[in-house]
């Protein structure tokens, strides 16, 4: 398998054809920069997600498997257990809804200014490029930058990750949420500690301190309006380190503050239960508390949005849906 998800790494196969698939979810004109040119992979498949052209919450694709007896015997081996009964059959108002959509979308090429293609691929640069911006500033200031092998435009996601000065600072504030996008900038994203499948985050090779909770997925599936916000907060929070772009939210300064006082009481205590970093949560705790923690570094935050914050960064949160809007919103993402 080649895996292209999130920051579009594709390499030649190293085993035969007929035992290499290739994940193409994102090569597709609406995910890649103008200028990209699609290498000719020997696959025996190749497996899109076509409703990630227009939505981030259904998930239905289609794959291309070249006519090899081991391919075919391959891929029925998991197609037979997808399309079983037991796992819900489409009816057919469903598939020939996919159908109906997928002509729609298709029925003017990418090169028509005029095409939906077209369309949606000018709309992902609009918001990559609002975004792209305020990086830049962040990076410039090390605090947070964007994955330096993700090409820009490509994918439905923004891969990024604390700059070296922070790595080793994000605690896991629950839900998979980033810590660092969640206290400062008042956005709720994937830290991503969960696509890593185990792999050790200094192995990515970009700074010995790095862990996995210092990495954020940003997707890229919401409304222009959603980005421009996100990064005018961005952008003022890393221009200047003791601004506060929301009463309810830390400075960069002050969360640098709370998150090297809590590495070293983290440490010791993972010490004491044996567990790492990233299985580590800090024990169940009153909102007030918490809250009153807070405020002894955010001194001139009120209680009632230290309580918020608080709450909203509770390590024992659970994952309910994908993220992307500011955490106040949150009830109508």
């Amino acid at each position: 398998m080649i895996p292209g998800n999130p920051i579009g790494r594709f390499n030649p196969c190293v085993v035969p054809e007929d035992r290499c698939i290739c994940d193409g979810v994102y090569f597709f004109p609406t995910f890649l920069s103008p200028d990209t040119v699609l290498s000719d992979f020997k696959c025996y498949s190749w497996a899109f997600s076509i409703t990630k052209i227009y939505s981030a919450q259904m998930r239905a694709g289609t794959y291309w498997i070249k006519d090899y007896p081991a391919a075919t015997s391959a891929a029925s081996t998991f197609t037979n257990k997808l399309f079983a009964i037991g796992n819900g059959l489409m009816s057919h108002m469903q598939v020939h809804g996919q159908i109906s959509l997928m002509k729609t979308i298709m029925e003017k090429p990418f090169s028509d200014p005029t095409s939906w293609l077209h369309a949606m691929a000018l709309a992902q640069y609009e918001k990559w490029d609002v975004m792209d911006a305020a990086f830049t500033v962040c990076a410039n200031a090390g605090i947070i930058q964007r994955a330096a092998e993700q090409q820009k435009y490509f994918g439905a996601y923004m891969f990024s990750h604390m700059s070296t000065p922070l790595m080793g600072l994000s605690e896991n504030i629950g839900a998979a949420s980033s810590d660092f996008f969640m206290n400062v900038i008042g956005y709720d994203h994937f830290n991503y500690n969960w696509g890593w499948r185990g792999e050790d985050a200094t192995n990515y090779g970009i700074g010995a301190n790095i862990t996995s909770l210092d990495f954020h997925r940003i997707h890229m599936f919401r409304s222009y309006d959603t980005y421009a916000e996100e990064a005018r907060r961005m952008t003022l929070a890393c221009s200047d380190k003791n601004v506060r772009v929301m009463s309810g939210l830390l400075t960069v300064n002050e969360w640098i503050t709370t998150k090297q006082a809590a590495l070293a009481g983290r440490r010791k205590l993972m010490v004491e239960s044996g567990s790492n970093v990233l299985s580590y949560k800090a024990p169940k705790e009153d909102l007030h508390k918490r809250a009153l923690k807070i405020q002894s570094v955010a001194k001139n935050m009120r209680l009632v949005d230290a309580i918020k914050l608080a709450e909203a960064t509770d390590p024992h949160r659970e994952l309910k849906y994908e993220y992307g809007l500011p955490h106040d919103l949150s009830e109508v993402a």
